[in-house]
């Protein structure tokens, strides 16, 4: 007696006893086709089937108890990470809260950590909590010399007298501030000590951030004027605004001072506000080259000193005034490493609120 027929899954109209090796449904002998010894309904069924060959052979291997205890291993790992990122996550939660309230009774703390381990007896150094200066002295052999480095960099040196030596107040840089200081005695350098210091001040971290719109319920406009290396139209602007008794402020390079006294001379005369726009108008960053706000090579933390100091000083050395502590980017270039670095000589960056350019140049 032959094996019972069935209608193929393709030809209802045809009878086959021979099913498909995978879907196990019947076909025909015109649907059937045959691969590695086994009769095959398509070409999807033979795909399907080799797949899951291969899979089980990768998979075989891990099947085994050392494997599932890897996973358990790396499950509970797993969630520790999770509940130790919450209790992270929960205690910055708390510290920006405490910080936002500190701001909002107007206190600024602001600290310094001391590496202590590194210190030795023969240096004295003291710090005053309301600036990010530190003054180091101490003691060494008369007549001989001794040199102060900061991050790497040399900074002063001293001739001892009265086996005494002090620097001049240091200031400090956010972050790491790594001090050594060195004797030199007959060609010979000694290092003295070494110390660390780990500053972080709120005040700083506020004058780092840059200003783009001052939030108020007054109906107030604050207009701002950049003069970096021509004048043309300025007695103009100047003679308008004081017509109508408005007061803004400018920012000025120092070019800009030493070319026009005329024209500082009449700002100064009539109350505005004057800020600091570098000395030469420089690029900071690499944002006209690609698009991106990345420190240019030569732009380091004392090339944005001097750009801001120098610029200050031609305006006290001719006006004897002091440029207010506000400042703006060349070009509107600057990122956080810039803004800190500005930040740590007490200039705060003022932008030009979005959309309110008004590209007269």
């Amino acid at each position: 007696m032959g094996k019972p027929r069935f209608p193929c899954k393709n030809h209802p109209e045809k009878l086959s006893a021979r099913k498909c090796y995978l879907c196990k449904q019947y076909i025909c002998s015109d649907c059937q086709i045959r691969f590695a010894h086994h009769f095959f309904c398509g070409i999807w069924c033979i795909i399907k089937l080799s797949i899951s060959n291969y899979l089980n052979i990768f998979i075989s291997p891990f099947k085994s108890k050392r494997f599932n205890d890897i996973i358990l291993i790396v499950t509970i790992l797993l969630i520790v990470q999770i509940i130790l990122f919450l209790i992270v996550h929960f205690k910055i939660n708390d510290i920006t809260a405490k910080m936002d309230k500190i701001n909002s009774e107007n206190v600024i703390p602001e600290f310094a950590s001391l590496d202590s381990t590194q210190l030795a007896f023969t240096l004295d150094t003291t710090f005053s909590p309301v600036s990010n200066f530190i003054n180091i002295s101490g003691t060494s052999f008369n007549n001989s010399v001794v040199g102060l480095w900061h991050n790497g960099k040399f900074v002063q040196s001293n001739i001892i007298e009265n086996g005494f030596y002090k620097f001049l107040p240091q200031a400090l840089f956010l972050g790491k501030n790594k001090f050594a200081v060195w004797n030199l005695i007959e060609n010979r350098a000694s290092l003295l000590d070494s110390f660390t210091i780990d500053y972080h001040s709120y005040r700083m971290a506020i004058l780092a951030k840059s200003v783009y719109r001052i939030v108020t319920d007054s109906k107030v406009l604050a207009i701002t004027f950049d003069a970096g290396s021509h004048a043309f139209g300025a007695d103009s602007i100047i003679n308008i605004l004081n017509s109508k008794g408005i007061k803004n402020t400018f920012f000025l390079t120092g070019h800009f001072i030493k070319k026009y006294p005329l024209i500082i001379k009449k700002l100064i005369k009539n109350g505005h506000e004057l800020a600091n726009h570098t000395y030469s108008h420089p690029h900071l960053t690499s944002l006209e080259k690609n698009g991106l706000q990345q420190t240019l090579p030569k732009v380091n933390r004392w090339y944005v000193y001097n750009q801001l100091n120098k610029t200050d000083s031609i305006l006290y050395n001719n006006y004897n005034i002091h440029l207010k502590p506000y400042w703006r980017a060349p070009f509107g270039e600057l990122n956080n490493e810039i803004l800190s670095w500005a930040a740590e000589i007490g200039y705060r960056h003022i932008f030009w609120s979005s959309g309110c350019d008004t590209w007269d140049w």
